[in-house]
């Protein structure tokens, strides 16, 4: 199925979560927050929260520096 992540077309499983998006995008969970279709998705949700064909996230990780 298709989803838009930053506004870019992504290709995943049937089913999948979005745990399984951020694996795919190589994100690192500690340091990422997650809005699906313009709602912020708490951490503890997930691995229950299947996507579907044509949602859109935006995934933004943090970084440190000085």
């Amino acid at each position: 199925m298709e989803i838009m992540v930053n506004g870019k077309a992504c290709t995943l499983k049937e089913g999948a979560t979005v745990t399984d998006a951020l694996k795919a995008l190589g994100a690192v969970p500690i340091y990422t927050a997650v809005e699906v279709d313009g709602r912020l998705v708490p951490k503890e949700d997930w691995d229950a929260m299947a996507l579907k064909k044509d949602m859109r996230l935006e995934v933004v990780s943090f970084v440190g520096g000085g």
